[in-house]
């Protein structure tokens, strides 16, 4: 009798137990399975959101709008109508399949394609601007390959691109030779790279170095989320020499993690998230709370708060270049992304 009694206290432990285990792993799932999924939730709104700010704000040509400011608080900004903020934001949105997503990017192509040159280079301001800049393989390398990508029909131009003595792209086409010898920049030369998909050792040893030593003047991109986050995107898009700074690039992306799990500001967050997307990062916790932070920096109408993008060259007064509708668009880019790959 004590046998049988022994044997049921045990089955009853054991029962108690098991129950008590398979509680755990339930509770443990839903917390992890609604989390996530109540994140995703929040994320498609954000988009969506994010969306309707940029379809109700895009210019009746199909531009999306930039401003130029003093300085890097973005102050005493005025719009000039530019083509390459249009060009970054299409390039942005093209990574979402909403329909809102497609308007905006058919109307912003027509735009874009109206201001190629006969020679097939694109230039910063737009054709009947008050403003005049020579033509660039820059802005040409990202327009490019954002209309081969998509398929859209574009004069040809991959026989234009100009290298100087040392076998590094220029950024300029024409203009004063002083400063088209001189702003040989390392994210122009990605950039290139990404639209020829090139794996050119001499270039990518060039930005590999660039990485790695931070000793050469980033001439327009002096955010260095921003370098990082155009260095990533042509290794995403095929440019393989640029693995060698994979893992630098990351380390350095996650040392501007902050508490909160931002990586700075808005618009610094969604780059270095971008970075980390790019670059595959495996540390799901990480890239979930610095979309968190993305999350709560949105504004009522669907917006992110304009900051810098990127700067004039050489060339005094500096401007500083950047725009509500820039910010939003490398969100939702970042947003997009994150749904595809957790």
């Amino acid at each position: 009798m004590k046998i049988n009694n022994k044997k049921r206290k045990n089955c009853i432990k054991g029962i108690l137990f098991a129950w008590l285990l398979l509680s755990i792993i339930v509770v443990l799932f839903s917390v992890f399975f609604f989390d996530g999924h109540s994140l995703k939730i929040n994320v498609n709104k954000s988009i969506n959101a994010g969306l309707f700010f940029l379809k109700k704000s895009q210019l009746a040509n199909g531009e999306i709008e930039s401003l130029y400011c003093e300085n890097s608080k973005m102050e005493n900004c005025k719009f000039e109508s530019a083509t390459v903020p249009t060009i970054l934001a299409l390039d942005a949105l093209s990574y979402s399949q909403k329909q809102d997503s497609i308007d905006i990017i058919e109307k912003g192509a027509r735009f874009v394609l109206s201001q190629q040159g006969e020679n097939g280079i694109w230039s910063y301001w737009a054709m009947g601007s008050k403003f005049f800049v020579n033509p660039d393989f820059d802005d040409t390398a990202v327009a490019s390959r954002f209309f081969e990508e998509n398929k859209i029909k574009f004069k040809q131009n991959k026989e234009k691109f100009e290298k100087n003595p040392n076998g590094l792209y220029y950024t300029w086409l024409s203009g004063d030779e002083l400063i088209k010898k001189t702003e040989i920049d390392p994210a122009v030369n990605a950039n290139i790279l990404a639209y020829l998909k090139s794996d050119d050792k001499k270039v990518c040893d060039f930005i590999n170095d660039v990485v790695k030593n931070e000793r050469r003047r980033l001439f327009y991109y002096p955010d260095k989320q921003a370098f990082y986050y155009i260095i990533s995107k042509a290794y995403a898009n095929g440019v393989t020499c640029l693995s060698e700074s994979r893992d630098d690039m990351i380390n350095k992306t996650i040392a501007f993690k902050k508490e909160d799990g931002s990586f700075g500001s808005n618009l610094q967050t969604a780059f270095s998230l971008a970075t980390l997307l790019n670059y595959s990062f495996e540390k799901r916790d990480i890239v979930e709370s610095g979309v968190r932070s993305l999350l709560k920096a949105q504004r009522k109408d669907g917006s992110w708060q304009i900051q810098t993008f990127y700067v004039t060259g050489i060339i005094d007064p500096i401007l500083y270049f950047g725009s509500d509708e820039l910010s939003t668009s490398i969100s939702i880019e970042v947003l997009e992304r994150f749904l595809r790959s957790y």
